[in-house]
């Protein structure tokens, strides 16, 4: 018998072994392939969408303080690390929500969720806390209004602002609850490349 297996031939052995490896991993490829379109369903959707959390009372009642959004960062664009955008895929629009990063490299930068109000181009002016737009009244009913004081533009931008030109590729943003609220009253316009996406929905 001892024999018989040193005369075995050298390919059946190789061939047996390579039967001990393959068995195994056939066993295991479903998980295998799982978690491969795991990660890549994971790479998609960081690259297409973030959360936030609303961490102010700016949006009500539309958005609700400690509200988490879901935010499409391909609404308006495609970007990529250290490329930046590298396409358009849409404009941003008067009344979208947008997730903003004003200042994104300082150390001081601003995250806000807030409207749009003024697109690029659009002369932009508060009288009395109505918003105008190229001269003309602009209709909000998303706009609410806690303090029936109305402070003069020399006291604070609030309730009455200067005629502002959009800069191009910049927008006018602003909060729904116009009293308490900090926006482009106050920091000025925001450019596209500020924008991180579109609010698509509260989804907790």
């Amino acid at each position: 018998d001892g024999r018989a297996d040193e005369e075995r031939p050298v390919g059946e052995a190789g061939h047996g072994v390579a039967q001990q490896i393959r068995a195994p991993m056939k066993q295991h490829a479903p998980l295998v392939r799982l978690l491969a379109a795991l990660v890549v369903f994971s790479l998609v959707y960081l690259a297409l969408f973030t959360n936030a959390k609303m961490e102010s009372t700016a949006m009500e009642p539309a958005i609700a303080a400690g509200d988490y959004l879901l935010v499409c960062r391909a609404s308006y664009g495609v970007r990529l690390p250290l490329a930046g955008e590298v396409a358009r895929t849409g404009r941003p629009a008067r009344e979208d929500i947008v997730l903003i990063e004003k200042g994104r490299h300082d150390a001081e930068k601003i995250v806000a969720v807030l409207r749009i109000v003024g697109l690029p181009g659009e002369v932009v002016s508060i009288t009395d806390k109505r918003v105008s737009i190229d001269g003309q009244l602009l209709e909000e009913g998303y706009a609410t209004f806690s303090d029936d004081r109305v402070y003069p533009e020399a006291l604070s931008a609030r309730d009455n602002m200067a005629a502002l030109v959009v800069p191009e590729d910049a927008f006018f943003v602003m909060a729904d609850r116009r009293d308490t609220a900090t926006d482009s009253r106050f920091f000025g316009t925001v450019s596209r490349n500020e924008i991180v996406g579109r609010a698509l929905l509260v989804y907790w």
